[in-house]
C-alpha cells in the first residue's frame, strides 16, 4: 500500500513542473518541495525500513552498500527521461534522501548584490542575515550556503530545525545537525571549513557560534527583526560586557536583510546590506549602543546598501515596476529621490 503512495508521489514529482523535489525522512512524512520553495507534505509516516527500502528501490543495492560505508551519497539516475540527482545520508534512523531534478536545480544568486557576494569571499567570519519570517530567512540561507560551498568549501556542517529539511550538496560533504548544544558542536568543529548555525536568539547561541569563529570556521546565522539597524540593536544588547563584543567585532564580516516578491513565476528580492570594515569594527566594541546606533545611520548612508538602491536597481531591470516597488520599500521617499534623480 505504501509503495504504491511512493508511486503516486514520485509521479507527481515528475509530471508537476512547479515541484522541485521529494524528500523521504525516517519518522516523517513525505515532502514535496516546489520551485519557489514552498513545502507540501504527503501520506503516512515513513519508517526507518521503509526509507532503506525505498531509497534502494531507486539507486539499487551496490550504492546502499557504499553508503553503509561512506555514510552519504550523491548520484545521479533517469525517471521517465527526467534527470534526477539522488542525495542520502545514513542515519540512526535509516536513510534520508531526496530526490532533485537536476534541470532547475538554480538559486536566485543573479538576485544578490555584489556587496553580499563579497561577503561570501572571506575566508572565515561571520555573515548574519536579518528576516521576521523563519521560512524565508531558511531559504536564503541554504542557497547562500550552497554559493559558499561551491568556492571550494570541501566540508560543513548544517545546524537546522526539526521542521527544517537536511541539506545536501552534490559536491561537498555536509553534516547535518538536529541541535545547538555546546557537545554536538564541538563533536564536529574538527576540519569543517563552513557552518550554518541559523538563528541568534540567547548568549548562549553567541557562545557557540564563538567556538566555532575562534577555528576560523565561516558562520552563517540569523537574527529576527525588519531591518539591520534593529538587528545591530538586538545583538549589541546580547553582548553583555566590553570584551564580547570585541570578540564578536573582529569576525563580523557583514549584515544583510531582504525584501521579495513574485515576477514571472520566480521569487526576486532586494537586498539592504552593511559591510564591517576596520573603523566599523572599532565602533562596534568602543561606543555604547546609542552611540554606536547614531554612528551606524550615519555610515551607512555612504558605506551601506539600502532597500531602496536595490529596489531602484530591479525598476532598471524590469523585474519589478514602479508601483510594487513603492509597495514595497520601507522608505517611499528616498526611493522617490533616487529614482527621479536616474530621470525616472
Amino acid at each position: 500500500m505504501m509503495k504504491n503512495k511512493i508511486n503516486l508521489f514520485v509521479e507527481k514529482f515528475l509530471k508537476t513542473e512547479d515541484i522541485r523535489s521529494v524528500y523521504f525522512t525516517p519518522h516523517s512524512q513525505i515532502g514535496l518541495r516546489s520551485t519557489d520553495g514552498r513545502l507540501e507534505l504527503l501520506g503516512e509516516t515513513l519508517t526507518p525500513t521503509g526509507s532503506i527500502s525505498f531509497f534502494t528501490s531507486f539507486v539499487g543495492e551496490e550504492i546502499y552498500s557504499k553508503l553503509l560505508i561512506d555514510g552519504f551519497s550523491v548520484n545521479e539516475i533517469k525517471l521517465d527521461s527526467v534527470l534526477i540527482v539522488v542525495d542520502a545520508i545514513l542515519t540512526d534512523s535509516g536513510v534520508t534522501f531526496s530526490l532533485t531534478k537536476k534541470e532547475v536545480l538554480k538559486t536566485n544568486i543573479d538576485d544578490y548584490p555584489q556587496m553580499i557576494t563579497n561577503f561570501l569571499n572571506m575566508n572565515s567570519g561571520l555573515v548574519i542575515g536579518v528576516h521576521k519570517k523563519s521560512s524565508e530567512i531558511n531559504r536564503i540561507e541554504r542557497e547562500i550556503f550552497s554559493l559558499k560551498l561551491g568556492q571550494k568549501t570541501q566540508s560543513a556542517v548544517y545546524v537546522r530545525s526539526e521542521k527544517e529539511l537536511p541539506f545536501f550538496h552534490k559536491d561537498a560533504f555536509v553534516i547535518n545537525v538536529l541541535n545547538k548544544n555546546k557537545s554536538n558542536l564541538e563533536n564536529n568543529i574538527q576540519d569543517i571549513d563552513l557552518i550554518r548555525y541559523g538563528l541568534i536568539e540567547s548568549v548562549k547561541d553567541i557562545e557557540n557560534i564563538n567556538l566555532f569563529l575562534s577555528s576560523g570556521v565561516f558562520v552563517l546565522a540569523h537574527i529576527h527583526a525588519n531591518k539591520v539597524s534593529e538587528a545591530l540593536v538586538y545583538l549589541q544588547a546580547q553582548l553583555k560586557t566590553w570584551e564580547s563584543r570585541y570578540l564578536m567585532s573582529q569576525s563580523l564580516v557583514g549584515f544583510y536583510s531582504f525584501l521579495n516578491w513574485k515576477h514571472e513565476n520566480k521569487l526576486n528580492y532586494a537586498f539592504e546590506a552593511y559591510p564591517f570594515g576596520p573603523i566599523t569594527k572599532n565602533k562596534f566594541y568602543s561606543l555604547e549602543s546609542k552611540d554606536y546606533f547614531n554612528f551606524f545611520e550615519n555610515d551607512f548612508k555612504t558605506n551601506g546598501l539600502s532597500f531602496s538602491q536595490s529596489l531602484h536597481t530591479k525598476v532598471l531591470k524590469r523585474s519589478i515596476d514602479l508601483r510594487k516597488a513603492f509597495e514595497l520599500t520601507p522608505d517611499p521617499s528616498d526611493l522617490d529621490y533616487i529614482l527621479k534623480k536616474s530621470g525616472l
